[in-house]
């Protein structure tokens, strides 16, 4: 009876947080009932625009970094409201070089070096720290990535966002560049079935489970000093932000452009930071799930029953091996298991015979982040030392 409650609850988390949940969310939205904004900025004044402060790091970001600076300066926004601030991480690429010649055109584009290695929460809190020096009543801080293109209205969006009183961050929605090389096109699919959970998230309870860290915008009374070994930042403020029983939304008309990995190393070794980063976050913020409402409703589903997401594979697994000496319906179900992992591993072969086929692709997806999620579980475990990090190898958006 044990290794039957063992499998059953395996088999059901899986396919609740992975299948149910996600056709559950809009489900849900359709029945709420909706609530009119509390509206604090002035949408009938065409003239306010608040100040809106720009900060991401940045490591040996030749690639892009130009890319990036004329996107978020060719904004429709109003040129003069917008400051940007750079954190290199002691780069030895043109990175530097590059930022130093932009901010002769650009004024408002502040450049600060780090002479030695930082990690991105050191150098984000270090942003922080200098921009409340000067900071202005109704500003909105907007955390981004280097290698995240805006489109013209990105920022607009991102504010708009900010009309309802109760909402303290707003997230942007990330899309990729179309390209079907290595795993790339996994990933966006991934992506973009995070942003439709996310938005939901957002819409029916005001609690999106992590906005990406690739470009959000929050008000800065909200935004926290970050631990200084916190590998999953964007997680950490989001959940602060919730936890102070602020909105955390997303915008879906808030639109950012985002290269993919291509390589399944490059895209393991994200994964497996990103999964310890994760199991961090789920030591600061568990209380968040005995609220017994649709902030724990959501944190529990969506987050945290992925992150155990393999020991539920496991589970399932060595549970329907020791059923099935005895059981056959038990067997059959070893067999189906067992199959699917076989299938995963034939698209090893398949990638070096250059031969695709997209459900393959999307079962070794799945399994190699499940492996990678473990992974960043035991790096958990050992404790995170340093956030430094090196930029993932990707396409360079055209």
């Amino acid at each position: 009876m044990a290794l039957k409650i063992i499998f059953w609850l395996s088999a059901g988390a899986l396919i609740f947080s992975y299948i149910i949940y996600p056709v559950l969310l809009p489900v849900l939205s359709w029945f709420r009932k909706k609530s009119p904004p509390e509206v604090k900025l002035h949408p009938e004044n065409t003239d306010y625009f608040p100040r809106i402060i720009i900060l991401f790091a940045a490591h040996n970001e030749e690639k892009i970094i130009e890319k990036k600076i004329i996107s978020v300066f060719n904004s429709d926004y109003p040129a003069e409201k917008i400051i940007v601030m750079i954190g290199s991480d002691c780069s030895t690429d043109r990175t530097d070089d590059i930022i130093r010649n932009y901010s002769v055109k650009y004024p408002a584009l502040n450049l600060y070096c780090f002479e030695k290695r930082t990690g991105k929460t050191g150098i984000i809190n270090h942003l922080i720290e200098d921009y409340r020096k000067t900071s202005h009543q109704d500003d909105i801080l907007i955390l981004t990535d280097a290698n995240v293109l805006f489109e013209k209205t990105t920022i607009k969006e991102l504010v708009n966002g900010f009309s309802d009183s109760r909402v303290g961050l707003v997230g942007a929605v990330v899309q990729n560049q179309n390209n079907n090389a290595g795993i790339s096109g996994q990933e966006r699919a991934y992506i973009q079935r995070e942003n439709r959970i996310k938005y939901y998230e957002g819409e029916l309870w005001g609690a999106v489970m992590g906005a990406f860290g690739a470009c959000y915008a929050i008000r800065p009374e909200f935004f926290p000093r970050i631990p200084a070994n916190i590998l999953m930042e964007d997680f950490f403020v989001t959940m602060h932000v919730i936890q102070k029983k602020k909105k955390a939304i997303i915008n879906p008309k808030a639109v950012c452009i985002e290269d993919v990995s291509v390589q399944v190393r490059e895209e393991f070794k994200r994964k497996q930071r990103i999964s310890a980063g994760n199991f961090q976050n789920l030591s600061h913020y568990w209380r968040l799930l005995f609220r017994l409402n649709g902030v724990s409703f959501a944190f529990f589903s969506h987050k945290v029953l992925r992150w155990f997401g393999p020991f539920f594979i496991i589970g399932a697994l060595i549970s329907s091996a020791v059923l099935g000496v005895k059981i056959d319906f038990y067997f059959t179900l070893l067999i189906v298991q067992s199959t699917l992992l076989a299938l995963s591993f034939a698209e090893l072969v398949l990638q070096k015979l250059r031969i695709t086929i997209a459900p393959l692709r999307l079962l070794f997806y799945f399994y190699a982040m499940n492996l990678a999620l473990i992974s960043g579980f035991f790096m958990f475990m050992r404790g995170i030392k340093s956030t430094v990090w090196s930029p993932t190898e990707r396409q360079i958006i055209s």
